[in-house]
């Protein structure tokens, strides 16, 4: 079987993009029905024709990178230069398939930028499962289909299936496709493990992860960690991340007399993130919506409870733990509802909590395995009672 992955991102660069794609594919080892995964994704470089380089990085994963000139980049935002940006592009793929006699199994398209790849594939082969793997947030994907961003309302319907993460605001996607997939997340599980928390009932040390920009709303987070402060609790909060709200942030701290008890890290490699989980007492999201969240996942593996008034992802990972574990809270978007959801979880932390139980389930319930599993058994027989995973 070979599975063809389109995406934004490349096992041979590890470019940031799109890097949790690996996550999805981390166990394709464990497949003796895997014969090659070949990672599809497109490169804006400053050469002027356009070239495709073929990368053998192991006996089961192969880079392909489809590099074009940077102007398309820009061009391809002009309705008008679409088609023939899509023209373009299948050309030169179509004639790549067919030099190098490579069919799959699978077709895994893994953004609406690049659902017109079904074109491409349904060309060279007609007998793969082909899958549309919506990853974008509502805000972005309600953005792309109602203003008819890349053609892409032009090959939704052409899918076997559309898999998205949660059933949220899923009727977007139902106007054009209603054979819909509920899959989770997958996480890569191999550099975090469950750790015990250190003793400190006197200081409440929070941490926070993600890109800074306006939409993760950090400066909620930050009010939220003031206000805990106000109440009379000794806060350690710790940021994790790079993006372009960092200069607003750092000054925001400073203006409201934080910046002694806020450090902003930057960019961290999971395994020094593996650190800072151990060493706090909970991971604080204040997002306005996460499609799904992998940090919450790794957060768990570690024994991290988590709190978060994030629409989307974090409502559904709490549904499917409501009956059997404590996770942390999901709670309002307001200052003094996050707060007393922090002040709790530390408290039942110190408590009742089994986060080693819930370390263990999470790592098993979202694992690659388990998403390679039902999608190789998707594409061999067709759908399987795979829906609304948070009932499970």
């Amino acid at each position: 079987m070979n599975i063809a992955c389109i995406s934004h991102y490349s096992p041979l660069y590890k470019n940031k993009s799109n890097a949790w794609m690996q996550d999805f594919y981390s166990s394709v080892d464990n497949f003796a029905d895997i014969k090659n995964v070949y990672f599809f994704h497109i490169s804006y470089e400053k050469q002027k024709e356009i070239e495709i380089n073929k990368v053998e990085l192991n006996k089961n994963t192969t880079d392909i990178s489809i590099i074009i000139p940077r102007k398309y980049k820009i061009l391809r935002k002009l309705n008008t230069f679409d088609k023939k940006f899509i023209s373009i592009i299948n050309k030169v793929v179509m004639g790549f398939l067919s030099q190098n006699k490579i069919e799959f199994d699978i077709i895994h398209v893994n953004t609406l930028y690049y659902a017109f790849f079904i074109d491409i594939f349904k060309s060279n082969s007609d007998t793969g499962r082909f899958f549309l793997h919506l990853h974008e947030n509502n805000k972005l994907l309600n953005n792309i289909l109602n203003k008819r961003k890349y053609s892409s309302i032009n090959f939704i319907g052409k899918y076997d299936y559309v898999i998205r993460q949660t059933a949220s605001e899923i009727n977007v996607v139902k106007k054009y496709n209603n054979r819909i997939l509920y899959l989770p997340n997958a996480f890569d599980d191999s550099n975090f493990h469950y750790a015990e928390k250190r003793a400190d009932n006197e200081k409440i040390t929070i941490l926070s992860i993600g890109y800074l920009r306006n939409t993760k709303n950090y400066k909620l987070s930050l009010e939220v960690v003031k206000n805990i402060m106000n109440k009379g609790y000794d806060v350690n909060y710790n940021i994790i991340g790079s993006g372009p709200e960092l200069k607003t942030l750092r000054k925001y701290a400073k203006k409201v007399g934080m910046d002694n008890i806020v450090t902003f890290h930057g960019y961290q490699n999971k395994e020094d993130i593996q650190k800072f989980f151990k060493n706090s007492d909970l991971l604080l999201n204040t997002s306005y919506f996460e499609s799904f969240g992998n940090v919450f996942l790794e957060a768990l593996k570690t024994g991290t409870p988590i709190v978060t008034c994030a629409k989307g992802g974090p409502e559904y990972i709490f549904k499917w733990a409501s009956n059997n574990m404590y996770l942390g809270e999901h709670t309002e978007t307001n200052i003094e509802k996050i707060s007393e959801a922090v002040i709790k979880v530390v408290k039942v932390k110190q408590g009742i909590i089994d986060m080693r139980k819930v370390s263990q389930i999470v790592s098993h319930r979202f694992s690659s395995e388990r998403f390679l599993n039902d999608l190789i058994d998707i594409g061999k027989n067709g759908e399987k009672n795979v829906n609304e995973w948070w009932k499970n």
